[in-house]
């Protein structure tokens, strides 16, 4: 079969994989101040919590200073950051000095504790196969944490999908910054013309891929049973920055399977409400290939 583009790019969480987080579960966090007891920085939940979120904002002022903010588009905000550096962090407000392996660690039990659910979308790996059995090149271009994600990727056996992959915490910059993107096609010498970007996100994968050179379908995906509360039909049109991106003529790529919620780095992932399954006025429904 002859393929529309040589290049398929993917956004993984809520395009590939379905994932919901909920980063002020407060068991969550009296599991990580036991953590933290266990070896000798000694917290209450609500304490470590705040000194969490600190830590963060630090982070990311610290990665602005260094790494600067997209210069031709200062909005939204596409600093990145490292989650190790700050669970490293909060081990040494408490005057505990930890090793590499206690900080993956726990960065890898913050994950677990504050995971509601992670699976993948119907299909992925068939789509993804058939793709590549048709002589696609396919890539994965994500705005997560590495020492997440490369756990995930393997745990569903998709990294052998892609020739390349790329996680916006090894770069300290996350869609839809443009040089985040031109990194990837400047590595593997890629025509962005002969390219497409598939994700979820109006901005970060279908703004961001356009000011790249690239084509870029907005995913959505369907629910599959009756009364479900999340959906994702429908949840564009209601977005305002996803109304516009349908309203300036965008295509839709509509994926087959269950309703999805949103993981973005360090961010909590968020429900969408239930819809229809027609897709809003203005867009248009096309085939992966």
């Amino acid at each position: 079969m002859k393929l529309h583009y040589d290049n398929y790019i993917f956004d993984l969480y809520g395009t590939l994989i379905d994932i919901r987080t909920d980063e002020n579960d407060r068991n969550a966090w009296e599991k990580m101040a036991l953590l933290y007891r266990y070896y000798g920085a000694v917290y209450e939940a609500d304490e470590l919590r705040c000194a969490y979120v600190s830590e963060v904002r630090a982070a990311l002022d610290a990665s602005r200073a260094e790494h600067g903010g997209e210069p031709e588009r200062p909005e939204p905000d596409t600093a990145e950051i490292r989650i190790e550096n700050v669970f490293r962090r909060l081990y040494e407000r408490k005057g505990v000095c930890p090793d590499e392996a206690l900080v993956l660690w726990t960065c890898q039990m913050f994950r677990i504790v504050t995971t509601v659910y992670i699976r993948l979308f119907p299909q992925v790996k068939e789509r993804l196969g058939q793709l590549r059995r048709n002589g696609a090149h396919t890539y994965l271009l994500t705005n997560a944490q590495r020492v997440f994600t490369e756990n995930e990727l393997r745990m569903f056996g998709l990294e052998e999908y892609f020739d390349g992959i790329f996680i916006s915490s090894d770069h300290y910059r996350k869609k839809p910054d443009v040089r985040f993107y031109r990194r990837l096609i400047d590595t593997y010498g890629l025509d962005p013309s002969r390219s497409l970007m598939c994700g979820d996100d109006a901005v970060c994968d279908v703004a961001g891929a356009q000011n790249a050179g690239m084509e870029a379908f907005l995913v959505r995906h369907r629910p599959v049973r009756r009364g479900s509360r999340r959906s994702l039909d429908g949840a564009e049109a209601r977005d305002p920055q996803a109304a516009e991106a349908q309203n300036r003529g965008k295509k839709e790529l509509v994926g087959s399977g269950a309703a999805r919620a949103q993981s973005r780095g360090t961010a909590e992932a968020r429900d969408s409400s239930a819809a229809g399954t027609r897709p809003p006025a203005g867009t248009v429904e096309v085939p992966l290939v």
